[in-house]
């Protein structure tokens, strides 16, 4: 059970410092029926919309290069950090993650700002338990199943990946 809030620490960073994360194939990241799931879970009423993946690629020069930056940089990762390497790795994330905002397309920029608020509020929270992930508590995780987090990251990643060639 503790590698689970691990794991999903490590994809959460990972993702927002433009790597993505995903065991497979990234069109099934985030389907409607699991942001629906997650909608449910919270009580929320939600329309969940399909995720369009579509692109044009339109002024993405600097985005990817920056997405490539920083996938090299974090390839090297692993699902478990430690509270060092943790911080380390959130710090760099923050000045990824604002890069990415000032960078981003249009067409992907809100799916960019959706994920960088998240990333915001949950690297406070690592900071609360000194980047101890085993000892976030298990609410501070439900943002990163949010439904909007989830389209964000699909559409995220399916950019970085068709327009980037990253992933």
């Amino acid at each position: 059970m503790l590698r689970l809030p691990r794991v999903l620490a490590a994809c959460g960073i990972a993702l927002v410092v433009l790597t993505g994360c995903s065991g497979g194939d990234d069109d099934k990241a985030a389907t409607p029926t699991s942001a629906a799931a997650g909608a449910a879970h919270t009580n929320a009423t939600t329309t969940v919309r399909p995720v369009d993946t579509s692109f044009t690629g339109q002024n993405s020069t600097q985005f990817c290069a920056l997405a490539r930056t920083y996938n090299e940089r974090f390839t090297s990762v692993g699902a478990n950090p430690t509270p060092a390497q943790l911080r380390t790795l959130s710090r760099e994330g923050q000045t990824a993650i604002s890069q990415a905002v000032s960078g981003a397309p249009a067409e992907i920029k809100k799916d960019v700002e959706v994920i960088a608020n998240t990333f915001n509020v949950f690297l406070g929270e690592l900071e609360k338990v000194n980047f101890e992930v085993t000892r976030v508590p298990p609410a501070a995780l439900q943002s990163l199943s949010a439904p909007e987090f989830q389209q964000s990251t699909t559409r995220f990643q399916a950019y970085t990946r068709t327009v980037c060639g990253v992933g």
